[in-house]
């Protein structure tokens, strides 16, 4: 009996570790590309004639069309069920320092609820599971770092090849 139950403990471990879920490589359809192709194309043009304004001295113009190059990038960056969910994450991160965790978890039923709208399968299981764990944190039953958590679920929800360069023009 010891025996058979050391043989299977192993196989078991490294079969989880190969179906673990990859951080970053949640990644949308391809079918979602083209959409977002054309907002960045949008917003290429838009942070042209903005330049082209600044140029021209007509800072106002200038200031308009480099916000709406913002908005068009956001809109780019939530494309996707996924994307929506990890920008609901980052709103969450940013309403309230680490001492305003009640108005932090106000959000977490609308999270929960934008889960709700991914396809089941063991990256989302996964998100799913930290952002309990988070809630958890958050309420004091845990002795873990709310915020590192929900990065953590953040990042297992995101596809790196689009949300890393959106991200980078979004802060530029």
């Amino acid at each position: 009996m010891f025996l058979a139950l050391s043989f299977s403990i192993p196989a078991t471990a490294a079969t989880t570790d190969k179906t673990a879920p990859k951080p970053g490589a949640y990644c949308p359809d391809t079918g979602i590309l083209p959409v977002v192709a054309e907002e960045l194309s949008a917003s290429l043009e838009l942070a042209m004639h903005s330049r082209v304004s600044r140029s021209d001295k007509d800072r106002v113009t200038a200031i308009n069309k480099l916000s709406s190059a913002g908005t068009t990038l956001r809109l780019a960056a939530s494309r996707g069920a996924a994307a929506r969910t990890t920008l609901l994450i980052d709103a969450i991160i940013e309403a309230g320092p680490e001492d305003a965790y009640a108005r932090m978890l106000s959000w977490f039923p609308v999270l929960h609820a934008s889960l709700l709208t991914l396809p089941g399968s063991t990256t989302v299981s996964a998100a799913g599971n930290l952002i309990g764990e988070d809630e958890d944190a958050m309420q004091g039953a845990r002795d873990r770092d709310p915020v590192k958590l929900l990065k953590e679920a953040r990042h297992l929800l995101s596809c790196d090849g689009l949300d890393i360069p959106l991200q980078a023009a979004i802060l530029a």
